[in-house]
């Protein structure tokens, strides 16, 4: 199981950062971390990031999400 703690001091109101604690099914030594923008009551965006090697996270995947209207 992969599991992640909040970075505190990179995180704030409206952005939230989760770093990776321990990665399951890859390498040891890779670093993960996900990124919340909250953008208002109905969209927010979200980052995952890798760092395979310790030289700093890349992109891997980025989402859009918004609520959509009922019907």
């Amino acid at each position: 199981m992969s599991t992640y703690v909040e970075d505190p001091a990179a995180s704030r109101p409206g952005h939230l950062v989760l770093t990776s604690e321990s990665l399951e099914n890859v390498p040891a030594g890779w670093k993960a971390r996900y990124t919340y923008d909250f953008l208002g009551p109905d969209e927010y965006q979200e980052r995952f990031e890798l760092d395979p090697d310790g030289k700093g996270f890349q992109p891997y995947t980025f989402n859009r999400f918004l609520r959509g209207q009922a019907k």
